[in-house]
């Protein structure tokens, strides 16, 4: 009888609460989430010009001028899985063509491995070129497959955003010391 009890309860729960299991892709990014890269940013509007399902923002100062684009890697194809499934991260790019950071908002991966991703793995995505190189950023060990997932995600899906006609970056000036 505790079996099927048991039994009963964990259909009912895959059935009726599969949020618990699955991260929500419909789930916008938030205020907090895009203020933390575009601190002085006023606004976020859709990027248009994406796939239906995908989801990106134009990030905009008060004057309406664009200071860069913030995404979700759930949310930009190529979605690249992990160890046990995709992990969501928010990162912002910078009009120069830089990662201005990532931050990891969901994920489904073991927590003691999990856990060996601090925050030196994470600080080789800052002012990375948005370029192929981000592929070459060092993997953790004890935690390869997530950090090779979440370095993967990342560089594919700002790839994907390079590829969009509506994002344009600025050339960098050549600064010569004298």
């Amino acid at each position: 009888m505790k079996k099927f009890f048991l039994l009963s309860l964990v259909i009912t729960t895959l059935l009726f609460c599969p949020a618990l299991f699955s991260a929500d892709e419909n789930e916008e990014i938030t205020e907090e989430q895009w203020k933390s890269f575009f601190p002085f940013a006023h606004s976020i509007e859709p990027l248009e010009g994406l796939k239906p399902h995908e989801k990106a923002y134009v990030v905009k100062s008060a004057n309406g001028e664009i200071n860069g684009w913030i995404f979700r890697t759930d949310q930009i194809d190529p979605q690249i899985k992990g160890q046990v499934d995709q992990i969501c991260a928010v990162v912002g790019l910078s009009v120069e063509g830089k990662v201005l950071g990532i931050n990891i908002i969901k994920h489904k991966e073991t927590p003691a491995y999990f856990q060996k991703l601090t925050k030196t793995f994470f600080k080789q995505f800052e002012g990375h070129p948005a370029d192929s190189s981000l592929n070459k950023i060092d993997a953790v060990t004890g935690a390869t497959r997530s950090s090779s997932a979440i370095i993967r995600d990342v560089a594919a899906a700002v790839k994907a955003l390079l590829q969009n006609p509506n994002v344009k970056i600025k050339p960098q000036e050549n600064r010569t010391e004298k």
